[in-house]
């Protein structure tokens, strides 16, 4: 039980630092490139300070006692950065809400925990696939421009690199998710975007 306590104090810090950085990021879209991303990037702040209240509020009842110890927040200029970090970060926190569900197993003390945390994780699952649909959508759209001439929207290497990596990481996420719960969206979301990571090596 204390090795689950401590999961998910530890999923309670990563939730107030998701909601600080996509706080960080989406004022940093509006003021910086009057992009509307940003209201995207709030709503997925809203709803990770929702998942931080609602896990306080669950430890608080199972009389836990915890500090917050909110992790470093990224940041970037860099649009495309920017997003990627976020996708990798939701990547790690699926992989670490996975943990918490495979602890909990079947202990029926603890349906409560497993509810829980099986409804945060859908939150952040739609996180992720808008997070990979906007950062494609932002590495072909700089492309483009590229390809116009605009050099201001040159990609760096290390930023092609984060985004191909995210990529990589969420479709080898989704193949695990897809044996985990024989879901054939998951296996989809896999081809798609090792598709999108390879075409990131092949344009970059």
């Amino acid at each position: 039980m204390n090795k689950l306590n401590a999961m998910l104090i530890d999923a309670l810090n990563d939730e107030w630092k998701a909601a600080f950085q996509y706080y960080i990021h989406a004022s940093q879209f509006r003021v910086l490139h009057n992009d509307p991303i940003s209201e995207h990037m709030k709503d997925h702040a809203d709803d990770e300070v929702g998942h931080a209240e609602r896990l306080s509020i669950h430890l608080l009842g199972k009389g836990v006692d915890f500090q917050v110890v909110i992790p470093e927040v990224s940041s970037s200029l860099d649009t495309v950065e920017m997003i990627a970090q976020d996708l990798q970060d939701e990547v790690t926190t699926i992989d670490k809400y996975s943990a918490i569900l495979d602890a909990i197993g079947d202990d029926p003390k603890l349906t409560d925990t497993r509810v829980l945390i099986e409804d945060i994780t859908t939150d952040e699952v739609e996180h992720q696939d808008e997070n990979a649909a906007l950062l494609k959508t932002k590495i072909d759209a700089r492309k483009q421009a590229m390809a116009g001439g605009d050099q201001g929207a040159v990609i760096p290497d290390e930023v092609m690199a984060k985004a191909m990596n995210a990529f990589v990481r969420l479709a080898d996420q989704s193949d695990r998710l897809a044996v985990r719960t024989n879901s054939q969206a998951f296996v989809r979301r896999a081809n798609v975007v090792s598709t999108w990571a390879a075409d990131c090596v092949k344009n970059g």
